[in-house]
């Protein structure tokens, strides 16, 4: 996946965008999750030496499936 998020304040890259809806277009997608929190500015402490994308991708990981 293209981790081209600008991080906080900033928008994803246009290339990001591409990308999100070519997956969920493909039909690649199993589940989207909104979070309201995100409409306004964003304010949390990620573990040290872990970027947003590796912190959200291994808090999903961790869920458990059926």
């Amino acid at each position: 996946m293209n981790n081209s998020y600008g991080g906080a304040g900033n928008a994803p890259s246009p290339a990001a965008i591409a990308e999100t809806l070519a997956l969920v277009g493909d039909k690649r997608v199993r589940a989207l999750i909104y979070n309201v929190q995100t409409e306004g500015e964003v304010t949390a402490n990620l573990p040290e030496n872990t970027d947003y994308m590796a912190w959200l991708r291994a808090t999903a990981q961790s869920w458990p499936t059926r």
